[in-house]
């Protein structure tokens, strides 16, 4: 079920060159990556970027075109997910918990320190919520890490 894996497992992470390079092919590379360790389809993406399937494969499978606005959105989304690995110490397991995890019923005055997805899970609410999500869910994170109140 968990190809490297469980997400009790622990493992650090083991830092790949692209996941710093900002390049077609190293976006190509951290989707891969993402796809393998958290298991989740281009469907996933394909929400989450609110973009055809049709184009997404062609891009992935084909060495089609993405429009710039959505490689940026890649790219923020890459970047949000390497601070929520940061937060959790490289932790794969404990972040794939986190991404698959449900969270309790969200409520009505929300804390600061409450996740943008409360009430469901980190996929749920980036696959459903898509481009603004990720922008929410990194600033959360990013405001947690570096007590950095916007």
């Amino acid at each position: 079920m968990y190809p490297h894996g469980s997400p009790n497992n622990h493992a650090k992470l083991r830092v790949e060159p692209f996941f710093s390079e900002d390049t077609n092919d190293a976006l190509l590379s951290q989707v891969q990556w993402f796809q393998d360790r958290f298991v989740v389809s281009d469907d996933f993406f394909v929400d989450m970027l609110n973009i055809e399937k049709t184009t997404f494969g062609s891009w992935k499978y084909s060495s089609g075109l993405l429009s710039k606005d959505k490689q940026k959105l890649l790219s923020e989304f890459w970047e949000m997910l390497m601070h929520v690995m940061s937060f959790y110490d490289y932790d794969v397991g404990l972040v794939l918990l986190v991404f698959r995890q449900e969270g309790g019923a969200r409520e009505s005055a929300v804390s600061p320190l409450c996740p943008p997805w409360a009430g469901t899970s980190l996929r749920n609410y980036l696959e459903k919520t898509g481009p603004q999500a990720i922008r929410e869910a990194n600033q959360w994170i990013q405001t947690l890490r570096y007590a950095n109140w916007y």
